[in-house]
């Protein structure tokens, strides 16, 4: 074991003085062959410096009435490898951050590439999924149809238990492995997957039983494809078995001979404590020369895992149903879903949830200046919950006597309208239409509860652009209606909005107004004033500056508010808000 230790530790040493010699930028992967086609050596960055100012007349206010913050970054790239630096400082902290504490290389060479370092591979989201490693990788792509990806290296570092650090999260190292095959044929694709991982029970001491850190090891066998019929059909797949065990020091169990299972016991010990389990994923599409038409089946077994994702979805069954149309020479748009999903798929648990799911989107271009377009949603669940006691002595399953139906309804409505005339080139006018209506409802044992909410927002916006005189200015109402526990609010009011460039869109300056009355059970409570400029000025490509300021006015007409600390507010509120950035690049 020590022999091993020294070896892993002799392989980062080298790994790092690899990555601080020649690069360390995290994500990237350089292409070895255009090297020589580099510049030799070549420096970029950047600095930015922003400012916000704040000033209110509410006693008591805890925001900060000035704020500092510089950021910077500086990139040094030899023959096309690079070297990224990066800071950051405000008024309140100070951070700087090198890449070496996370350092990966992806170099690749024609149809080679190699990964190593800190780096993430793809195989399928069942098997490994994107799960961070330092080690090595790689992936090749000859010319041809066969294709092969395969890792090795460390998931999880060992960390000790330590009962004086209150954040303390002890693990045992994690070692895996992983190969994935694939070929392609003339109208198919076929993937074959292995991941293994395994924990170094010897890596830490032995934590406390009340950490429930156990060492744990798994197997992943995935298979995955997509095959082509007639040209218009598309079924695809994808299966995988997982072999976890919770506890590698459990004692062994005996599987029955000639199973499948005994036949990995070469890869993964069978004990006490391991427990296996399937998910699979089928699509299939047609399309036609206006329609389309998809099913969709997946299914993922109570208990699923995979070390090779941080984090994973299990004990559920969806059943998918699209379909799309294209009318009117293409003008006319449809498109729909339905679905359902539900889990506690091996009924052991004290609830189960079904949830039915439906969705129509349609877009109809009436003109080549006007467009419309309407979506509608409708989300149900459907949640059965038993209690503790019926579930520990039931004697017939078909017969519940003590059960809760509650069921969840949310619809959605948007539509939504844009017309367009005027010349492009001198004048441009557009008029907008955009109207939202949500509903959430609820039914506890088949009674309705009134602790559904509605919620309705309408706007209407006419915009004018006059394009030689750089010129732009917007007129919009909004109003807004909510209706929830009994208690119904609503928003009216009109907004302008004004623009200008100068100079080729050198300088741009805004200015925007707008003007709310809030209303609660019928009754105005408040009027919102909401001001904004804001400017931009570039200079020489490098050199940009940008204002923004906002003038808030909330005045309460039902009397004196007050604030967290109980101190009576005015009956004007007025915040301003301003803030000011540099930034230069080179």
């Amino acid at each position: 074991m020590k022999n091993i230790n020294c070896t892993y530790r002799l392989f980062t040493i080298l790994i790092i003085m690899w990555a601080v010699l020649l690069q360390a930028n995290n994500g990237m992967a350089q292409n070895l062959d255009q090297i020589g086609n580099s510049q030799p050596l070549k420096i970029s960055g950047g600095l930015s410096v922003n400012q916000t100012f704040f000033q209110s007349n509410l006693s008591g206010n805890s925001r900060d009435p000035y704020a500092l913050f510089l950021n910077g970054n500086l990139n040094f790239s030899i023959y096309g490898l690079s070297v990224p630096l990066s800071f950051a400082y405000s008024n309140q902290n100070f951070t700087y951050q090198q890449p070496f504490n996370q350092y990966g290389l992806s170099p690749t060479y024609k149809w080679a590439t190699l990964h190593l370092g800190f780096r993430s591979m793809n195989f399928s989201k069942y098997t490994l999924g994107g799960h961070m490693f330092l080690g090595t990788g790689i992936d090749l792509a000859p010319p041809g149809n066969f294709r092969v990806s395969a890792m090795y290296g460390r998931l999880r570092k060992a960390v000790a238990y330590d009962s004086t650090q209150s954040n303390n999260q002890p693990s045992y190292q994690r070692m895996a492995y992983g190969v994935k095959t694939s070929y392609r044929f003339a109208q198919s694709t076929i993937d074959f997957i292995l991941f293994k991982s395994e924990d170094d029970q010897f890596s830490i001491e032995a934590p406390p039983l009340t950490t429930e850190i156990t060492p744990e090891e798994n197997l992943v066998l995935g298979m995955e494809g997509k095959t082509l019929f007639f040209k218009k059909l598309v079924f695809s797949y994808e299966y995988a078995n997982s072999i976890i065990t919770r506890d590698k020091r459990a004692e062994q169990k005996q599987v029955a001979g000639g199973s499948f299972y005994q036949a990995t016991d070469f890869w993964i010990a069978n004990k006490n404590s391991t427990s296996y389990h399937h998910a699979v994923n089928l699509k299939t599409a047609y399309s036609g020369s206006f329609y389309m038409i998809g099913l969709g089946y997946e299914r993922v077994d109570p208990g699923y895992i995979t070390h090779g994702s941080y984090y994973f979805n299990n004990d559920f069954e969806n059943i998918t149903v699209n379909s799309g149309l294209k009318l009117l020479k293409n003008r006319l748009t449809l498109n729909t879903s339905l679905g359902t999903q539900r889990n506690n798929l091996e009924e052991d648990n004290l609830s189960s949830t079904r949830r039915f799911l439906g969705s129509v989107n349609t877009n109809m271009a009436i003109s080549d200046k006007w467009t419309t377009g309407l979506n509608y949603s409708n989300f149900q669940t459907f949640v059965n919950v038993r209690s503790a006691i019926e579930q520990l002595t039931e004697t017939d399953p078909t017969v519940n006597l003590d059960t809760l139906n509650f069921t969840q309804i949310s619809e959605s409505l948007n539509l939504n309208s844009n017309y367009r005339f005027g010349s492009e080139k001198e004048q441009q006018h557009s008029l907008s239409i955009n109207a939202a209506i949500q509903r959430a409802s609820e039914e506890q044992t088949y009674n309705e509860n009134n602790a559904g909410s509605q919620f309705l927002n309408l706007n209407g916006a006419y915009s004018l652009s006059l394009s030689e005189k750089q010129l732009s200015t917007s007129l919009s109402v909004n109003y807004s209606h909510s209706e929830s526990m009994d208690i119904t609010n609503q928003i009216i009011g009109p907004g302008i909005n004004v623009s200008k460039s100068f100079n080729d869109n050198q300088i741009r300056t805004t200015l925007g107004a707008s003007y709310n009355l809030s209303y609660a059970d019928n009754v105005r409570n408040s009027e919102i004033v909401n001001l904004r400029l804001g400017g931009n000025y570039k200079l020489y490509e490098s050199h940009h500056f940008n204002l923004n300021a906002i003038l808030v006015s909330r005045n309460n007409t039902l009397g004196q508010a007050a604030n967290v600390n109980n101190i009576p507010a005015p009956d004007n509120i007025i915040d301003f808000t301003a803030n000011l950035t540099y930034s230069y690049s080179f």
